[in-house]
């Protein structure tokens, strides 16, 4: 009988350290997951509290453009996949007699390898320059696509872009598309061939629900859907 209860207990214990050793293993895997399943495990990311924000129409979608671009300060629209472009107003959509400033606002995508922490970024003639960032010609916050560095050679497959300021990288690197001119606090990004908007703190402001997307000033940009465009205005709840 003695016997039969010793057994009993050194079958309990066993137990015991069986499923001890389960949920170790499964709590140390679930943390390796997390630290290599994104591939920008960057530790400068910056966790921003969870804010809600909405949407409203200012102009509902009516423009039959292709797509609008940025100006320097003002805007394109296209009316074809050609290069066929007139100026439009920012607050309207409506085509304008104005005439271009020539300003270009455009600005550089950066290049990053997160593996080697190498920066980089094209020249006024398209080389590609590897070195670190120089503060003082960046502006406050702006799109970053990751790379592969071999040498002089970069890859840029899969292609994803992160947003990236001053204290560091805002977001990890899971656009699939970005707006490279930032106007306002509102960034135009892409996943799965739909568009929505992070705040320049990475903050997630609208979800991918547009055809195509690029910001006007803080609060407001072109939205395309179901192939019209249209003028929306973005506030916290």
């Amino acid at each position: 009988m003695k016997f039969i209860m010793k057994f009993k207990w050194i079958i309990l214990i066993l137990i015991i350290v069986i499923i001890a050793g389960i949920v170790i293993f499964k709590s140390v895997t679930k943390n390796n997951n997390n630290a290599t399943n994104d591939e920008s495990d960057i530790n400068t990311i910056i966790t921003e509290p969870v804010e809600t924000y909405i949407y409203s129409w200012v102009v509902k979608p009516k423009f039959d453009y292709d797509r609008i671009t940025h100006a320097g300060d003002e805007f394109l629209a296209y009316v074809d996949k050609t290069n066929d472009s007139f100026p439009i107003n920012p607050q309207t959509g409506e085509k304008t007699n104005q005439t271009l400033s020539g300003h270009s606002d455009l600005r550089n995508i950066y290049f990053y390898d997160y593996e080697q922490t190498i920066w980089g970024h094209r020249g006024e003639t398209e080389d590609v320059i590897l070195g670190d960032l120089s503060e003082e010609e960046l502006p406050d916050y702006f799109p970053v696509q990751s790379c592969r560095v071999s040498g002089n050679t970069l890859n840029f497959r899969p292609i994803k872009f992160a947003v990236y300021s001053s204290n560091g990288f805002m977001t990890s690197f899971k656009f699939d598309n970005i707006e490279q001119t930032f106007a306002g606090t509102q960034i135009a990004v892409c996943k799965d061939d739909k568009w929505g908007f992070v705040s320049n703190k990475g903050v997630q402001m609208v979800d991918f629900i547009f055809d195509d997307a690029i910001s006007i000033e803080d609060g407001k940009a072109f939205v395309k859907e179901k192939n019209k465009w249209g003028i929306i205005n973005i506030e916290k709840e």
